[in-house]
């Protein structure tokens, strides 16, 4: 990534960004630690103590909530298409680790830690 390109312009939703994005990473850690990028609707946090301070405290910072902002992002129609396909199978899409919280989330991590 140039650094001549401006950071409103980032977004990793970019096909050439995801390809290697590492040198974004370096510029944002550099100018712009906490940044949003726009098209893809989220943040994007570069440092270790930024970070770590955020996965501690799910009280403000929630992964289980994500699910709930990306469903506002949909278009409502398309999300409930999807919804009844799933459910016609008999499958309900439930959320990623990454997704949940604690408690849930050491629960269902702990099935695969011994897998």
């Amino acid at each position: 990534m140039r650094d001549d390109v401006p950071l409103e312009d980032l977004s990793f939703l970019d096909p050439g960004l995801q390809e290697c994005p590492f040198p974004a990473y370096e510029r944002l850690h550099r100018e712009a630690p906490v940044f949003f990028d726009r098209r893809a609707g989220c943040h994007v946090v570069t440092r270790y103590e930024d970070i770590r301070r955020i996965l501690l405290d799910t009280a403000r910072f929630s992964s289980g909530k994500t699910i709930e902002r990306m469903r506002d992002t949909v278009d409502p129609e398309r999300a409930r298409m999807a919804r009844d396909l799933y459910e016609a199978q008999g499958w309900v899409p439930e959320p990623t680790l990454s997704l949940m919280d604690n408690p849930r989330h050491k629960a269902v991590r702990a099935l695969f830690n011994n897998a």
